[in-house]
Protein backbone atom coordinates (compact mmCIF):
# COMPACT_ATOMS: atom_id res chain seq x y z
CA UNK A 1 0.00 0.00 0.00
CA UNK A 2 2.48 2.34 1.00
CA UNK A 3 4.07 2.30 -2.69
CA UNK A 4 0.80 3.70 -4.09
CA UNK A 5 1.42 7.05 -2.31
CA UNK A 6 2.62 9.49 -5.04
CA UNK A 7 4.30 11.61 -2.28
CA UNK A 8 7.69 11.15 -1.31
CA UNK A 9 7.57 12.22 1.93
CA UNK A 10 4.91 10.26 3.09
CA UNK A 11 5.69 7.17 1.08
CA UNK A 12 9.05 7.17 3.18
CA UNK A 13 7.14 7.45 6.39
CA UNK A 14 4.95 4.72 5.63
CA UNK A 15 7.49 2.30 4.54
CA UNK A 16 9.43 3.20 7.85
CA UNK A 17 6.94 2.68 9.87
CA UNK A 18 5.91 -1.12 7.77
CA UNK A 19 9.69 -1.86 7.78
CA UNK A 20 10.21 -1.11 11.26
CA UNK A 21 13.17 1.32 9.48
CA UNK A 22 14.31 4.61 10.82
CA UNK A 23 16.74 4.95 7.43
CA UNK A 24 13.87 5.28 5.56
CA UNK A 25 12.62 8.58 7.92
CA UNK A 26 16.41 10.08 7.22
CA UNK A 27 15.38 9.60 3.34
CA UNK A 28 12.75 12.77 3.67
CA UNK A 29 14.36 16.05 2.68
CA UNK A 30 15.28 18.12 5.98
CA UNK A 31 13.75 21.60 4.42
CA UNK A 32 11.92 23.74 6.82
CA UNK A 33 8.33 22.39 4.73
CA UNK A 34 9.00 18.76 5.85
CA UNK A 35 10.39 18.89 9.36
CA UNK A 36 7.22 18.13 10.83
CA UNK A 37 6.72 15.24 8.74
CA UNK A 38 10.27 13.75 9.29
CA UNK A 39 9.99 14.59 12.97
CA UNK A 40 6.51 12.16 12.78
CA UNK A 41 8.29 9.73 11.04
CA UNK A 42 11.35 9.23 13.53
CA UNK A 43 8.65 9.23 16.43
CA UNK A 44 6.72 7.01 15.18
CA UNK A 45 9.20 4.07 14.58
CA UNK A 46 10.73 4.77 18.23
CA UNK A 47 6.74 3.65 19.57
CA UNK A 48 6.68 1.05 16.93
CA UNK A 49 10.36 -0.37 17.87
CA UNK A 50 10.46 0.24 21.47
CA UNK A 51 13.87 1.95 20.85
CA UNK A 52 14.27 5.48 22.53
CA UNK A 53 17.42 5.95 20.61
CA UNK A 54 15.40 7.03 17.58
CA UNK A 55 13.90 9.74 19.44
CA UNK A 56 17.44 11.54 19.53
CA UNK A 57 17.13 12.10 15.82
CA UNK A 58 13.92 14.46 16.53
CA UNK A 59 14.96 18.14 14.94
CA UNK A 60 15.41 21.30 17.48
CA UNK A 61 14.44 24.46 16.60
CA UNK A 62 15.09 27.81 18.31
CA UNK A 63 12.26 30.20 19.22
CA UNK A 64 12.32 33.53 20.42
CA UNK A 65 11.11 31.56 23.69
CA UNK A 66 13.84 30.42 26.04
CA UNK A 67 13.10 26.53 25.25
CA UNK A 68 13.14 25.56 21.99
CA UNK A 69 10.34 23.22 19.22
CA UNK A 70 11.57 19.77 19.98
CA UNK A 71 10.24 16.75 20.80
CA UNK A 72 13.12 14.71 21.76
CA UNK A 73 12.44 13.55 25.88
CA UNK A 74 8.33 14.05 24.91
CA UNK A 75 9.19 11.21 22.34
CA UNK A 76 11.57 9.39 24.97
CA UNK A 77 8.88 9.09 27.68
CA UNK A 78 6.19 7.49 25.25
CA UNK A 79 8.59 5.08 24.32
CA UNK A 80 9.52 4.35 27.39
CA UNK A 81 6.21 5.03 29.16
CA UNK A 82 8.44 6.67 32.17
CA UNK A 83 7.02 10.08 33.36
CA UNK A 84 10.15 11.39 34.77
CA UNK A 85 11.14 11.86 30.99
CA UNK A 86 7.90 14.60 30.93
CA UNK A 87 9.51 15.95 33.95
CA UNK A 88 12.56 16.87 31.61
CA UNK A 89 10.53 17.62 28.61
CA UNK A 90 8.32 20.35 30.65
CA UNK A 91 11.91 21.44 31.52
CA UNK A 92 13.40 21.57 28.00
CA UNK A 93 10.74 22.06 25.71
CA UNK A 94 8.47 24.33 24.29
CA UNK A 95 5.26 22.37 24.20
CA UNK A 96 6.79 20.14 27.30
CA UNK A 97 3.84 20.32 29.52
CA UNK A 98 1.67 18.35 26.68
CA UNK A 99 3.85 15.50 27.16
CA UNK A 100 2.01 14.68 30.07
CA UNK A 101 -1.31 14.49 28.59
CA UNK A 102 0.36 11.75 25.04
CA UNK A 103 1.26 10.14 27.85
CA UNK A 104 -1.51 9.42 30.48
CA UNK A 105 -3.30 8.33 26.98
CA UNK A 106 -1.04 6.00 25.82
CA UNK A 107 -0.82 4.28 29.81
CA UNK A 108 -4.53 5.30 30.66
CA UNK A 109 -3.39 7.42 33.62
CA UNK A 110 -5.93 10.24 34.22
CA UNK A 111 -3.78 11.32 37.20
CA UNK A 112 -1.17 12.44 34.48
CA UNK A 113 -4.17 14.96 33.16
CA UNK A 114 -3.79 16.75 36.96
CA UNK A 115 -0.01 16.53 36.33
CA UNK A 116 -0.63 18.63 33.00
CA UNK A 117 -2.76 21.23 34.67
CA UNK A 118 -0.61 22.07 37.47
CA UNK A 119 1.74 23.11 35.25
CA UNK A 120 0.18 24.96 32.79
CA UNK A 121 -2.81 26.21 35.27
CA UNK A 122 -5.37 24.95 32.63
CA UNK A 123 -8.64 22.42 33.84
CA UNK A 124 -8.32 19.01 32.90
CA UNK A 125 -11.21 18.44 31.18
CA UNK A 126 -9.85 17.75 27.63
CA UNK A 127 -7.38 15.24 28.75
CA UNK A 128 -9.90 13.55 31.30
CA UNK A 129 -12.92 13.21 28.86
CA UNK A 130 -10.81 11.15 26.17
CA UNK A 131 -9.50 8.91 28.96
CA UNK A 132 -13.29 8.68 30.33
CA UNK A 133 -15.32 8.61 27.48
CA UNK A 134 -17.17 11.15 28.88
CA UNK A 135 -18.52 14.48 27.31
CA UNK A 136 -19.05 15.75 31.50
CA UNK A 137 -15.48 16.48 31.64
CA UNK A 138 -15.46 18.62 28.45
CA UNK A 139 -15.61 22.11 29.69
CA UNK A 140 -18.29 24.58 28.24
CA UNK A 141 -16.27 27.56 28.63
CA UNK A 142 -13.10 25.75 27.09
CA UNK A 143 -12.20 27.02 23.18
CA UNK A 144 -11.56 23.42 21.98
CA UNK A 145 -14.94 22.21 23.59
CA UNK A 146 -16.19 20.51 19.90
CA UNK A 147 -12.56 18.64 20.08
CA UNK A 148 -13.66 17.54 23.18
CA UNK A 149 -17.03 16.13 22.30
CA UNK A 150 -15.99 15.03 18.78
CA UNK A 151 -13.21 13.21 20.52
CA UNK A 152 -15.41 11.16 23.01
CA UNK A 153 -17.95 10.33 20.45
CA UNK A 154 -15.70 8.69 18.09
CA UNK A 155 -14.21 7.53 21.05
CA UNK A 156 -17.35 5.80 22.27
CA UNK A 157 -18.91 5.27 19.00
CA UNK A 158 -21.59 7.36 19.72
CA UNK A 159 -22.61 9.38 17.22
CA UNK A 160 -25.41 10.86 19.15
CA UNK A 161 -22.66 13.18 21.17
CA UNK A 162 -21.83 14.80 17.61
CA UNK A 163 -25.41 16.19 17.67
CA UNK A 164 -24.48 18.15 20.70
CA UNK A 165 -21.14 20.28 19.02
CA UNK A 166 -21.72 24.31 18.88
CA UNK A 167 -20.02 27.09 19.23
CA UNK A 168 -18.89 27.15 15.54
CA UNK A 169 -19.49 29.12 12.44
CA UNK A 170 -22.51 27.22 10.50
CA UNK A 171 -20.89 26.23 8.13
CA UNK A 172 -18.04 24.44 9.88
CA UNK A 173 -20.65 23.35 12.33
CA UNK A 174 -22.30 21.18 9.78
CA UNK A 175 -19.13 19.60 8.52
CA UNK A 176 -17.83 18.69 12.21
CA UNK A 177 -21.48 17.11 12.97
CA UNK A 178 -21.27 15.60 9.94
CA UNK A 179 -17.49 14.01 10.05
CA UNK A 180 -17.96 13.24 13.90
CA UNK A 181 -20.76 10.91 12.74
CA UNK A 182 -18.82 9.36 10.19
CA UNK A 183 -15.92 8.19 12.12
CA UNK A 184 -18.10 7.72 15.34
CA UNK A 185 -20.42 4.80 13.05
CA UNK A 186 -16.77 3.75 10.99
CA UNK A 187 -18.42 4.66 8.21
CA UNK A 188 -16.92 7.61 6.04
CA UNK A 189 -18.32 6.63 2.89
CA UNK A 190 -20.09 9.78 2.40
CA UNK A 191 -17.16 11.96 3.12
CA UNK A 192 -14.59 12.93 0.51
CA UNK A 193 -11.28 12.46 1.89
CA UNK A 194 -9.50 13.86 -1.11
CA UNK A 195 -6.61 16.96 -0.24
CA UNK A 196 -6.60 19.47 -3.04
CA UNK A 197 -3.33 21.25 -2.52
CA UNK A 198 -3.69 24.47 -5.01
CA UNK A 199 -1.82 27.12 -2.60
CA UNK A 200 -2.57 25.76 0.63
CA UNK A 201 -4.51 23.61 2.70
CA UNK A 202 -8.12 25.09 3.48
CA UNK A 203 -9.48 23.71 7.41
CA UNK A 204 -12.24 22.13 5.51
CA UNK A 205 -9.72 20.03 3.77
CA UNK A 206 -7.77 18.99 6.96
CA UNK A 207 -10.48 18.12 8.47
CA UNK A 208 -11.80 15.56 6.12
CA UNK A 209 -8.54 14.08 5.67
CA UNK A 210 -7.46 13.37 9.06
CA UNK A 211 -11.45 11.94 9.41
CA UNK A 212 -10.64 9.85 6.92
CA UNK A 213 -6.99 8.56 8.65
CA UNK A 214 -8.81 8.17 11.95
CA UNK A 215 -11.76 5.76 9.99
CA UNK A 216 -9.31 3.77 8.57
CA UNK A 217 -6.92 3.59 12.19
CA UNK A 218 -9.94 2.69 13.84
CA UNK A 219 -11.49 0.48 11.11
CA UNK A 220 -8.53 -1.54 10.09
CA UNK A 221 -9.69 -0.82 6.81
CA UNK A 222 -6.99 -0.12 4.33
CA UNK A 223 -9.55 0.55 1.50
CA UNK A 224 -9.76 3.89 3.10
CA UNK A 225 -6.14 5.39 2.57
CA UNK A 226 -6.34 4.83 -1.18
CA UNK A 227 -9.38 7.10 -0.84
CA UNK A 228 -6.96 10.23 -0.11
CA UNK A 229 -5.58 11.99 -2.58
CA UNK A 230 -2.81 14.10 -1.60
Amino acid sequence: ICEKISDARLKNTCLAIAEEDEIKCDKIDSGAENVDEKDFCYMAVALKTGNASICEKLSIRPTTAPLPYTSEFTCKALVEKDVTRCDEALQKEFYGADCYVLLAQLTKNSGLCDKYAQNVGVQTSYCKAALERNIGYCDPSSFNLADCYSQVAILKGDADICDDISGLSPKMLQLTRETCKAVAERDVSSVDCSVEIKVAYTADDIFTHHACIAAAALTEDASVCERIVI
